[in-house]
């Protein structure tokens, strides 16, 4: 597997890694956070720490954003001849722009609206 150095950059140990990260990390942050906020709500809403919810939501806001970021490395580090793991590259970024949405759309309405009614 000879893989030249794009303009100049170094090529990461393991750019197909990188690829699985890519793909899974947004996915796996998105289901953690939906259950942290299913297993934390009664905690949080009876022991008045709110800030527990938001805590996970950003933590997996964060790990989401960093999987976008693996895709990007992923993208720019296949040469132009493995046309095929570019795409899955790029797939995987816009996947984890999916799933980063959600997370954010889960995440509003607990900003926005009071979570213990």
């Amino acid at each position: 597997m000879n893989m030249a150095p794009v303009n100049g950059a170094k090529i990461p140990p393991r750019p197909v890694f990188y690829l699985w990260i890519a793909f899974l990390a947004p996915l796996l942050a998105w289901f953690a956070q939906l259950n942290i906020y299913f297993f934390l709500a009664a905690y949080a809403c009876a022991h008045g720490r709110i800030w527990l919810l938001h805590l996970g939501a950003l933590a997996a806001f964060g790990i989401a954003a960093a999987g976008i970021g693996y895709g990007w490395l992923s993208m720019r580090y296949f040469p132009q001849q493995r046309i095929g793991l570019r795409f899955l590259a790029i797939l995987a970024m816009i996947l984890g722009g999916f799933y980063l949405l959600g997370i954010f759309a889960n995440m509003l309405p607990n900003l926005m609206l009071e979570p213990c009614l």
